[in-house]
């Protein structure tokens, strides 16, 4: 019979065949989940309020010293910006493919994994790469310079709101990582 531990030995809440689910197991897995589900939130917030521009430009001015290291600022900040402003449009197609195997009567199911990978989340993968490829074919046609005279748009202020945000975001996730 073969046994799968994660956290030693300890008191067993739930056991079925090779299956042991600890009570520590299950308090570190609600921790971990609800340290995940908490920056989801935030990162969820935050993009909804905030331009992409603004968004991009917040993010050069926090990695500005990484161009100390060598590392393009611009280049990483706009790419972050873009990735996230994809992950909506990646979420509905999945949503999408998801429903249409469904329509085509495919029942799907945790127990039929090589099916998911090859008609779901394939499907995803190949049209994200196509999308990107526009992205970036776009962008080349339009002449999008990252590296242009330094033309700054948005002169972005620190200000008392943006102080008692990041202060209360802190205070919001720091029981969380305890």
């Amino acid at each position: 019979m073969l046994q799968v531990f994660f956290y030693g030995k300890g008191e067993i809440l739930y056991s079925y065949s090779f299956l042991n689910i600890y009570i520590e197991g299950l308090e570190s897995g609600t921790i971990y989940m609800t340290k995940i589900l908490t920056v989801l939130l935030l990162a969820t917030f935050i993009t909804n309020c905030t331009k992409p521009t603004d968004l991009t430009e917040g993010l050069k001015f926090f990695l500005y010293p990484l161009k100390y290291v060598g590392l393009p600022v611009k280049d990483i900040a706009t790419s972050i910006s873009i990735t996230i402003t994809f992950i909506p449009v990646i979420y509905d197609e999945a949503i999408k493919i998801w429903n249409a195997q469904l329509i085509r009567g495919g029942k799907i199911s945790i127990k039929k994994f090589p099916i998911i990978v090859y008609s779901i989340i394939l499907p995803i993968i190949l049209n994200t790469i196509e999308r990107s490829e526009k992205l970036a074919l776009t962008m080349d046609l339009r002449g999008y310079n990252l590296n242009p005279k330094e033309i700054q748009f948005n002169n972005l202020k620190w200000t008392f709101k943006d102080t008692f945000l990041i202060f209360t975001s802190l205070l919001l996730l720091l029981p969380k990582f305890l």
